[in-house]
């Protein structure tokens, strides 16, 4: 790929964007959602139609999607300082500038690691399989994506929950119940789009691209564990010890290395698919025995456990049933009988109550609606300064966000 345009647009779009990614964790640390959601929506918008423009009505294929992404950003950026500006106090400080590099700096090899687990997978199979491999896991990757997008979503508005809880005595007594009832909401949604993720990929392409459909259920599999990973690590970034980060990205880095090595000559996409799995897995597990060092009782292990086994129930039915290849309607017919059971087991076990779940939700519209006084909007923007970036990881080890 040359340098100049492509890798030029790219890094112009990451510089410009700086304005709007400061502003919308503002909006999160504030709870103000519908500033939040109108600067999304503005941003697709002005994405898709410049990108539509320049791809389909100038024909400039990759060049014309990526000006279009620069000059949706470029017109967002200077509405998104207003909301950075009106919060910003010109001021220098030797005390935060050290405090922001002694945060900062151990997360860019964890971003190097990053880079690592969604792109060594792809090319080891260009290098050990073939091509045709490589286009059936994209696919593949992009029918599981709108689990890690759910999920994401949820960990933007868990951020500030566990932070408004983590900093009172009263506060940090709920976490233990509150993080299952997180883990209990993704847990749902990975259940769900593990069992029936293959047979939407099935209904919306060509036949010939079947192929990939046994791969969905592993790279479900995959983001499920990223986002317990997004779950469990939330402590980490709380209690500012981010030097624990890089060392759980790059050993996953290095194991999900070692595992597309030793499975993708043998087993090919699917090789890769456990791979990763494996590699997401972990990082979830030593999250949690870092994070419980670092907050002591803060997990109800017995919970998160039964939740982990009840995805793996859902996990091997859709294994078994993508395997089978049977009829598309006698499978979605199977599935539809096999989810409500499992799903009844997170309130069989009194993992999580529906009236849990429903507080979780109301918890956070509450913290959105309320309207904070002057005094506490100047502490919270205060406190957001010097948390911008750390709350729980959503960012860094995006898996697969930007796969072609």
């Amino acid at each position: 790929i040359p340098f100049n345009p492509y890798l030029v647009l790219a890094l112009l779009t990451a510089f410009i964007g700086l304005p709007q990614a400061m502003q919308q964790s503002i909006n999160r640390a504030l709870g103000q959602a519908k500033m939040f959601i109108a600067f999304q929506l503005s941003t697709f918008v002005l994405n898709t139609g410049f990108t539509l423009y320049f791809v389909v009505a100038l024909r400039q294929g990759a060049y014309g999607s990526l000006k279009g992404t620069l000059v949706a950003a470029a017109i967002m950026a200077p509405l998104s300082l207003v909301v950075v500006v009106r919060r910003w106090t010109p001021r220098f400080s030797w005390e935060k500038l050290s405090h922001s590099l002694t945060f900062g700096l151990p997360l860019l090899p964890h971003y190097f690691a990053g880079w690592v687990l969604t792109y060594i997978d792809r090319y080891l199979l260009v290098k050990l399989s073939t091509l045709s491999q490589v286009g059936l896991y994209s696919l593949a990757y992009n029918f599981s994506m709108v689990l890690n997008l759910f999920c994401r979503s949820i960990n933007q508005a868990w951020g500030p929950i566990y932070y408004d809880l983590a900093d009172t005595e009263e506060g940090r007594k709920m976490l233990p119940r509150l993080t299952t009832v997180y883990a209990a909401t993704v847990t749902v949604l990975g259940i769900g789009f593990t069992l029936f993720a293959p047979d939407l990929m099935v209904l919306l392409v060509n036949r010939r691209f079947n192929a990939a459909a046994p791969v969905v259920p592993v790279v479900t599999a995959g983001y499920y564990m990223f986002a317990l990973y997004m779950v469990v690590s939330t402590p980490i970034f709380h209690a500012r010890k981010t030097t624990w980060v890089p060392a759980i990205s790059g050993t996953a880095a290095l194991l999900n290395l070692g595992g597309n090595l030793i499975l993708i000559p043998r087993f090919g996409m699917l090789g890769a698919a456990w791979a990763t799995f494996g590699a997401y897995a972990f990082m979830a597990a030593l999250a949690r025995v870092i994070s419980n060092r670092l907050r002591p009782g803060i997990y109800e292990d017995r919970n998160l456990a039964l939740l982990i086994g009840i995805y793996s129930l859902s996990l091997a039915a859709a294994i078994v049933l993508v395997n089978l290849q049977l009829p598309i309607w006698l499978d979605l017919i199977a599935k539809v009988a096999i989810a409500p059971p499992i799903l009844a087991l997170i309130f069989v076990c009194r993992i999580a109550t529906v009236d849990e779940v429903r507080a979780f939700v109301k918890r956070r519209e509450k913290r959105g609606r309320r309207r904070p006084s002057a005094g506490e909007q100047a502490t919270e923007a205060e406190r957001t300064a010097g948390e911008i970036g750390t709350t729980s990881d959503d960012t860094g080890v995006l898996p697969d966000d930007m796969r072609p």
